[in-house]
């Protein structure tokens, strides 16, 4: 069997590879179970309903996933590392950006977020937050995010 550059075994890979489709087609399977059973679309298992199985399975993944991500990232060495490095440095790379300026905005805007773009006012860091809610799509600048208090400042109602 062949190793990646990372040590994983192609064995160990089809493995994990199966396992999580595996899982997904008996999640489908309960899915459809309990919806041609109960006639009921929004039960535990529903695929499109948060909280439910489907979001307990996608954490498991994604949990697994960042796991192996962080054990391949440090058994890899040499050059790699050191341009993974070098692009961190150079172009203020953070994996948790995004995540940090979603749950900034998420305390100030109301609707579903369906975008997040840097910007400034009058040069203090800002974000363009693009919500949607009510039939009607908009974008609100928020403030404030790199303390502990952010505000909304004005927004508009973007049109079609």
């Amino acid at each position: 069997m062949g190793e990646g550059a990372a040590g994983m075994r192609r064995g160990v890979f089809v493995a994990w590879l199966g396992a999580i489709m595996g899982t997904v087609l008996l999640q489908s399977a309960a899915h459809l179970e309990v919806v041609l059973g109960t006639g009921n679309v929004g039960s535990i298992v529903d695929l499109d309903r948060s909280n439910g199985l489907p979001d307990v399975v996608s954490t498991a993944s994604l949990a697994a996933s960042a796991a192996a991500a962080m054990l391949l990232a440090s058994l890899e060495t040499g050059r790699r590392r050191a341009v993974a490095a070098a692009l961190e440095r150079l172009t203020d790379l953070d994996p948790h950006r995004f995540s940090q300026a979603w749950q900034c905005a998420r305390r100030v805007t109301e609707g579903r977020i369906v975008g997040l773009a840097s910007s400034s006012v009058d040069g203090t860091p800002a974000l363009l937050v693009y919500t949607h809610s009510g039939g009607r799509d908009q974008v609100t600048v928020v403030t404030g995010c790199n303390g502990a208090q952010p505000s909304a400042g004005p927004s508009a109602v973007l049109s079609r």
